[in-house]
């Protein structure tokens, strides 16, 4: 993190929810804290992302993309998301939801 200011947060987390913390940060070689702030990294993204897509669903639907899947589809054969993402077989990742998301807001 170096010259980044930074604050603290204390949180309290279950049994099981500690034991998933250290088994999750043990195994990436990364500290507690490093997994909780990727973690809420993560979920903000997708929450952003979230926000974007109802707000723009109905312009996407005028347009001829009716589902997540067709605007998807489109993203990735245009071009727009060619940023060394990777595609898991069709599994949405947060690479493809943050391509699509700026590809969305190009619609818009």
């Amino acid at each position: 993190m170096s010259d980044m200011k930074t604050t603290s947060l204390s949180i309290r987390l279950d049994e099981d929810l500690e034991r998933m913390l250290v088994k999750v940060s043990r195994d990436a070689g990364l500290t507690r804290s490093e997994v909780a702030r990727d973690a809420l990294r993560r979920q903000s993204r997708i929450r952003q992302f979230e926000n974007l897509r109802r707000r723009v669903m109905s312009f996407a639907g005028a347009r001829g993309f009716p589902t997540d899947e067709d605007v998807f589809t489109n993203v990735m054969e245009s071009g727009l998301a060619t940023r060394g993402l990777a595609l898991d077989n069709n599994v949405l990742t947060l690479q493809r939801y943050d391509a699509a998301a700026e590809a969305i807001r190009g619609f818009a």
